[in-house]
């Protein structure tokens, strides 16, 4: 899933912060996932979504960076 993330956040054209962008990005490409996830097993959805708020905050944070 941050390979897909990796590659999207950068080739998309939204007009907002990095950390913003690469966590609305993240949690898109979440979606799919979690609602399969939260089906059966709704308490797992917590730390997946700090996970994904965490990790896709600090990819779009070092794409924009050093892009």
């Amino acid at each position: 899933m941050r390979v897909v993330a990796g590659f999207m956040i950068p080739t998309s054209d939204l007009k907002a912060n990095c950390v913003l962008k690469g966590i609305l990005i993240s949690f898109l490409i979440l979606t799919p996932t979690a609602i399969i996830i939260g089906w059966g097993q709704p308490a797992s959805l917590m730390p997946i979504g700090v996970m994904t708020l965490l990790l896709g905050g600090l990819l779009g944070y070092f794409i924009g960076r050093f892009s």
